[in-house]
């Protein structure tokens, strides 16, 4: 596989878990406070307190996706992509597939 292959892997395992992370939340933020719109939702999960511990893995991401608009990429680019995911997850032996499976 190629570094970019890599990279566009790990990024689709990590907006997957985004995803399930922030519907997650979303269940228990309606809970708590009545039904949001997805722009509501979208400026909650930005600009909320609550959900500060959702952000490093948000900026990740965004990371990864300028990352991917290098013309050439390593396969120091990957694992550098690898060691900012797993940081953001707080944990050194986490991948984004493995969070995924205990979310």
């Amino acid at each position: 596989m190629t570094p970019r292959h890599d990279i566009k892997t790990v990024r689709a395992q990590a907006l997957e878990l985004h995803k399930r992370l922030i519907d997650q939340a979303r269940v228990r933020y309606e809970v708590a406070h009545g039904r949001v719109g997805p722009g509501e939702m979208l400026r909650i999960v930005t600009f909320d307190p609550d959900f500060a511990w959702l952000r490093p893995l948000t900026q990740a991401i965004l990371a990864i996706d300028d990352r991917l608009d290098l013309p050439e990429l390593t396969h120091a680019d990957a694992a550098a992509v690898r060691l900012q995911l797993e940081q953001a997850l707080g944990h050194a032996d986490a991948s984004p597939k493995t969070v995924i499976a205990r979310a």
